[in-house]
């Protein structure tokens, strides 16, 4: 029992995985939109560095960062959680899986000249093409922008290097337009043939409740302006509830009789023995299972009543899981009906017992 709850507790970044998914078709949909990119992998490319995982923090231990943030980087390359890079970079035998943004500091930057010093020294390490985060916690932030950032952002081009600024309060929208607005007037900055405005030595980070479609009424593209990032909303809004499924016995004795749960509000369990077999479309649909032919289609059987039905693919990196990943998501539409009609049906019998039973 204790093994069997350890392997169902994969529910955790699958799932975490699958909502990533969708945050990936919005930003491939953004860049597609405000940008000039055409290829698909070229929009990829610039979708998945556009939702860094900031949720180290909101993780209730370094496990569930470990596991969660792996999760993450199946989808996107921007982390600042440790643990989950490191455990990807394991699992991928040394090769990079992640990317992170060099910054200076929280709580040590207030806006001082003195301080562009220990920027030049941070983009200095990051080299010719580099990048580096100026996060600022001053009074005067438009201040620091103009006079501090903007000169700074000039030197940068020059070697092809991005000054990242990340205001670190007040209002989003405003925060943000602060920067922009600035590098407009410096120059720093292109439009685009759909008439946006993109960034170019000078950009922000950004995390919470920022509104893209204010950004392009403003006239900028956000994809090319910005990287941007969630905390723990990547990890505190994910739960089983949210599923909508219970993991319970679904049959019963010789026969296997199929049974299901019913849980107030709207949870059950899928009754009977099953199988995962493409439908008509080719999309992964749970049908019922023959138990005479063993043969339950994408599921696979590895733990059974004490002992493994075979070793676990140790070779397969984090890379391969990856791409495998992404591969599924390309190939199957995001929303449908994941019951075939005869699961459904037995379901639907089921839970007409269940409420002649209550009453």
């Amino acid at each position: 029992g204790h093994f069997e709850s350890k392997l169902l507790q994969v529910w955790a970044p699958s799932a975490r995985s699958t909502h990533l998914r969708r945050w990936l078709e919005y930003n491939e949909n953004l860049v597609r939109e405000t940008t000039d990119l055409v290829h698909a992998a070229d929009i990829r490319g610039l979708a998945q560095t556009q939702l860094s995982d900031f949720g180290d923090r909101a993780s209730s231990c370094s496990e569930e960062s470990e596991v969660l943030g792996m999760a993450h980087l199946t989808c996107f390359h921007g982390t600042d959680t440790v643990a989950g890079a490191y455990a990807a970079w394991k699992a991928s035998g040394g090769k990079a899986t992640g990317s992170s943004v060099r910054a200076l500091a929280h709580r040590v930057v207030q806006g001082h000249p003195e301080e562009i010093d220990s920027f030049k020294t941070l983009l200095k390490v990051a080299g010719p093409g580099g990048i580096g985060s100026y996060v600022a916690d001053c009074y005067d932030y438009p201040h620091a922008v103009r006079e501090l950032l903007v000169p700074l952002a000039r030197e940068a081009a020059l070697e092809g290097s991005t000054i990242v600024a990340r205001p670190d309060s007040g209002e989003a929208l405003e925060a943000v337009k602060v920067v922009l607005d600035a590098a407009r007037d410096a120059g720093l900055c292109r439009t685009n043939a759909k008439g946006l405005i993109e960034m170019t030595s000078l950009r922000y980070i950004y995390a919470d409740h920022l509104d893209f479609k204010a950004l392009i009424a403003a006239g900028y593209s956000p994809p090319a302006c910005g990287i941007y990032g969630m905390g723990g909303m990547l990890r505190n809004n994910i739960s089983r509830d949210a599923m909508g499924a219970v993991m319970k016995v679904c049959s019963v004795g010789a026969s296997h009789r199929p049974v299901a749960k019913f849980a107030p509000g709207g949870k059950g369990s899928i009754p009977g023995l099953v199988a995962i077999r493409p439908n008509g479309s080719g999309d992964p649909t749970v049908f019922p299972a023959d138990s005479a032919s063993n043969d339950f289609g994408a599921l696979e059987l590895l733990y059974d009543r004490g002992h493994f039905t075979r070793a676990f693919d140790e070779d397969a990196d984090f890379a391969t899981v990856r791409a495998r990943v992404l591969r599924d998501y390309d190939t199957f539409i995001p929303s449908r009906q994941v019951l075939s009609p005869a699961v459904r049906a037995t379901l639907e019998k089921l839970a007409a017992h269940h409420v002649r039973r209550i009453v």
